[in-house]
């Protein structure tokens, strides 16, 4: 009988868990659609997350640090050895949280050749609650801008 009512709790604790996700992706959602400094966007996933840096610094001790609605920067690498198209995904401070995975990294990269400013928005870090794997993950919503200023982000605060 206890085991039928622990997986009724944990049932419970998944299920607030995603609402409370799912309400923070329609709060983002609304931010964007409605800030006239974004013309296009969508979600997406940072690749590569559990590799090191060329410096050494672990992304996973990165995003330890990270804060859900970072805005973050995406820098072009065509010096990148592996891929010439690679879209590097840094907080404003500089630190590597990974990649874009090759598909997007090579079609930002061209947009961005064509003058289009994009950039991101970590929108959650997944694998907080325990994992098998052990690893985090992070989820963004590329965002375009339609000038080159970055949008005010007070409106995508949390409010709680």
């Amino acid at each position: 009988m206890w085991v039928l009512g622990l997986i009724a709790l944990v049932c419970l604790l998944y299920f607030l868990v995603r609402t409370d996700a799912r309400v923070g992706d329609e709060q983002i959602a609304k931010w964007v659609m409605t800030n006239p400094a974004i013309d296009k966007w969508f979600w997406s996933k940072v690749a590569g997350v559990s590799h090191d840096n060329l410096n050494g610094m672990s992304r996973q001790q990165i995003l330890r640090r990270c804060e859900p609605r970072e805005l973050l920067t995406l820098a072009p690498e065509p010096r990148n050895p592996v891929d010439p198209h690679a879209i590097a995904v840094l907080r404003k401070n500089g630190e590597q949280i990974g990649y874009l995975n090759s598909r997007l990294g090579r079609e930002t990269y061209n947009r961005m050749q064509k003058g289009e400013h994009w950039g991101a928005m970590l929108t959650v870090i997944t694998g907080r609650e325990r994992h098998p794997h052990g690893w985090l993950g992070a989820n963004i919503v590329m965002l375009r801008f339609t000038q080159m200023n970055v949008p005010n982000v007070a409106g995508a605060a949390r409010t709680e």
